[in-house]
């Protein structure tokens, strides 16, 4: 949009898309990640290499949010792959089952192979968390990220 008035105009991004992308490059701190996309976005392109982290109700949202990260070519061929394709997604199931035990001996082993596993690390902690002290009965596995 522009914005300004006689004879001095600014363009600049504005909206409810800027500020979910902020809100989404925000995640990347908190989950350790360098690129994350809103499985709107990934709709409309195809060919990447991605990992699903689930759903997010982000700051100022009502609505929540599905989000993916982008891995690198060649990732799921390299020693990372079995951790993106199969112990992090089953981690994320028993996650979302409020199994808070299981998901957290299968991150444990996510973080063997990938010691750096910011997600695997992002979901041990919410395990921990949780176990403490659990959602409502009504959560859908919904992770609320706050400012």
């Amino acid at each position: 949009g522009h914005i300004g008035a006689a004879g001095h105009y600014e363009y600049a991004p504005v909206g409810d898309i800027v500020n979910t992308a902020s809100r989404i490059e925000g995640l990347n701190k908190r989950l350790g990640t360098l690129l994350l996309a809103s499985e709107d976005t990934l709709a409309e392109g195809e060919g990447f290499e991605k990992r699903l982290m689930g759903s997010f109700l982000l700051s100022g949202k009502s609505n929540p949010v599905t989000i993916y990260q982008i891995l690198g070519d060649g990732a799921l061929a390299s020693v990372e792959g079995i951790v993106y394709t199969e112990l992090f997604p089953t981690a994320l199931e028993l996650f979302r089952a409020r199994q808070w035990q299981q998901a957290e001996a299968t991150l444990a082993r996510c973080l063997e192979l990938v010691p750096d596993d910011g997600p695997s690390l992002f979901f041990l902690e919410l395990c921990r968390a949780y176990q403490r002290k659990p959602p409502t009965a009504d959560w859908q596995g919904v992770i609320p990220i706050g400012k």
